[in-house]
């Protein structure tokens, strides 16, 4: 980043990111969620889900606390819980 270099780039359209424990999750306005890991500059989906509840668009951006990653989408707060089982 201090170098404003692209060394690499991933299409999921446009949308929200947050990062967490070395970890990059995207929010697409499609309600695509990513799961993407970092390694040398070189990025890699590790997983992506559909969010299919709620209502309306996909714009509020995603929130992660105490190992939960909240995801609003209309009148509906989703949590997914992001420690190991």
């Amino acid at each position: 980043m201090q170098s404003g270099v692209i060394t690499d780039s991933l299409k999921i359209e446009t949308g929200s990111v947050v990062f967490a424990d070395g970890m990059v999750y995207l929010y697409n306005q499609k309600g695509m969620v990513y799961l993407v890991k970092e390694d040398g500059g070189k990025l890699t989906e590790v997983s992506s889900f559909m969010v299919t509840q709620g209502t309306k668009e996909h714009f509020a951006h995603p929130f992660i606390g105490n190992g939960i990653l909240y995801l609003w989408h209309g009148k509906t707060l989703l949590a997914y819980s992001l420690k190991a089982i």
